[in-house]
C-alpha cells in the first residue's frame, strides 16, 4: 500500500474519531513538489566529500579505490547497502520521509506533522546482524525539514523528537520522553552502551511517563543492553495551524549529505521495474541542494544472463539510454566502459563481450565486480570528476 493511501486512511480516521475541535476534509491530492526540489536557498558549490549511494555494487567496494585516486585525498563515503532497490536507496538519500501514521491533533485546530527515519530492510534482519552497525550510519541525517502542500510551503522545522535516557538492563529511564509504543528511535555516536548499534532502528515498547524499553524488531521482545547514557532520536515535527484547504503533505529534508558531491548507482535490484528506477533516479537527483548539481549517475550493468538479443538486455539498454539522454552532463556509461576493458587474449572475455555482458575477468560472480572491476569503476569516476572540475 502506498504512503499516499496510508496517509489518506489515517487522516480519514482522524476526521471520524475526533482528537481536536476541527475535522480534516477528505483527502484531495498529493502535494506536488517542483522538480527542482531544493527548497530553501542553497550554496553554489558542494563540500569536497563524495558520497557514493547504491547497493552491493557500491558496497563491494569501488569507493575505496576512488578515494585513493585523489591527491590530496578526498573523503569518499561508501553508502552502499546490498540488496536494496532504487526506492530504498532514495529513502536513505532523503534520510527521513513523511510519517503518515504519525499525524495527530495537538490542540484545537493544530495538527502535528511528523517524519520518520528510513529503516533499511537488512537492518531488521537477524542474518545481517554483523553489518547493523555499518548499515545504520549509511543514512543521510536531516538537520531541517520543510513541509509543503499544493498551496506552497507550510513551514520548516529543526525540531526533532528526542530524549536523554539512562539505560539499565531493558529499561530506558527518560522522564517526560515523547515516544509511544511501536515508535522507531535510533542513537548516534561511538560511545554507546553495549548492544546498541549506532543508527539502527529500535522499536519502543512498555512505554510509560518515566521511560520505555526497546526491541530490535517490530513487535519484538525487550532487549537487555549494557548500562549507560544515551540520547534517543525520533522524527522531526512541525505543529501546523490548520485552517482548511489542501492537507496532502510533502516533506523535504535537508541533510548532512545534501552539500556533498554524489555518485548514484541505482536499479540493479529492480531493473525489471524501469519506470520506478527512472522516477527514483530523478528524485535523488532533484534532492541535490547545491546549485552546481555535482551528481554523477552511473548506468546499470545487468548480470551474465542479460545477453544481447533478450528482452532483459533490451530493457537494460532502454534504461541506460534514458540515463544518458536525460542527464548528458551528469552521467557515465559504466556498462559500456567496463565491457571495453575485456581481455582480448581471454576466450571467455571475448565471448562475454560478444554476448553484451561484463567480462568474467572483472567479475567475482554473476553480478558483482572483483577488485579489477571496481578499480576500473573508480578510474572512470575519477576521470569524470577531474574533467568536469569537480
Amino acid at each position: 500500500m502506498s504512503k499516499k493511501i496510508l496517509m489518506a486512511l489515517w487522516l480519514l480516521l482522524l476526521s471520524g474519531c475526533g482528537g481536536g475541535n476541527s475535522t480534516l476534509p477528505p483527502l484531495t491530492e498529493e502535494a506536488p513538489l517542483s522538480t527542482d526540489a531544493r527548497g530553501d536557498t542553497a550554496p553554489v558549490f558542494p563540500t569536497s566529500e563524495i558520497v557514493c549511494w547504491g547497493d552491493s555494487l557500491t558496497s563491494a567496494d569501488y569507493p575505496s579505490f576512488l578515494a585513493a585516486r585523489f591527491a590530496p585525498q578526498r573523503k569518499v563515503s561508501n553508502f552502499g547497502i546490498g540488496g536494496e532497490t532504487s526506492s530504498q536507496i532514495l529513502d536513505r538519500v532523503k534520510g527521513h520521509d513523511l510519517d503518515g501514521a504519525g499525524l495527530s491533533w495537538v490542540s484545537g485546530s493544530t495538527v502535528r506533522l511528523k517524519t520518520r527515519r528510513v529503516v533499511p530492510v537488512r537492518e531488521i534482519d537477524e542474518s545481517y546482524r554483523s553489518m547493523w552497525g555499518s548499515y545504520g550510519v549509511r543514512i543521510a541525517e536531516p538537520a531541517k525539514v520543510e513541509f509543503f502542500n499544493a498551496d506552497g510551503p507550510i513551514g520548516s522545522t529543526t525540531s526533532q523528537l528526542k530524549a536523554a535516557a539512562t539505560v539499565s538492563g531493558t529499561r530506558f529511564a527518560a522522564p517526560g520522553h515523547p515516544f509511544s509504543d511501536g515508535e522507531e528511535v535510533y542513537h548516534l555516536g561511538t560511545q554507546l552502551p553495549a548492544g546498541i548499534y549506532a543508527g539502527k532502528a529500535y522499536f519502543v515498547r512498555d512505554s510509560d511517563p518515566g521511560g520505555y524499553s526497546l526491541a530490535e524488531f517490530p513487535n519484538g521482545a525487550a532487549v537487555v543492553f549494557g548500562n549507560g547514557q544515551v540520547t534517543a532520536l525520533g522524527g522531526f515535527y512541525y505543529d501546523w495551524a490548520y485552517s482548511g484547504g489542501d492537507h496532502a503533505i510533502t516533506a523535504l529534508t535537508h541533510t548532512d549529505k545534501d552539500l556533498s558531491s554524489a555518485v548514484l548507482w541505482m536499479g540493479a535490484n529492480n531493473i525489471n521495474s524501469p519506470a520506478q528506477v527512472k522516477a527514483d533516479i530523478a528524485a535523488a537527483y532533484a534532492h541535490t541542494k547545491t546549485l552546481s548539481r555535482r551528481v554523477l549517475i552511473l548506468t546499470c550493468i545487468g548480470n551474465d544472463t542479460v545477453v544481447t538479443g533478450t528482452s532483459a538486455h533490451d530493457a537494460l539498454t532502454d534504461l541506460n539510454n534514458w540515463i544518458l539522454t536525460q542527464y548528458p552532463d551528469n552521467s557515465v556509461d559504466i556498462y559500456s566502459y567496463l565491457r571495453s576493458k575485456y581481455d582480448p587474449a581471454s576466450p571467455q572475455d571475448v565471448s562475454d563481450y560478444q554476448k553484451g555482458i561484463i567480462p568474467s575477468s572483472l567479475r567475482s560472480d554473476l553480478v558483482h565486480l572483483n577488485a579489477a572491476g571496481n578499480r576500473h569503476v573508480a578510474d572512470r569516476i575519477y576521470e569524470f570528476f577531474v574533467s568536469h572540475g569537480w
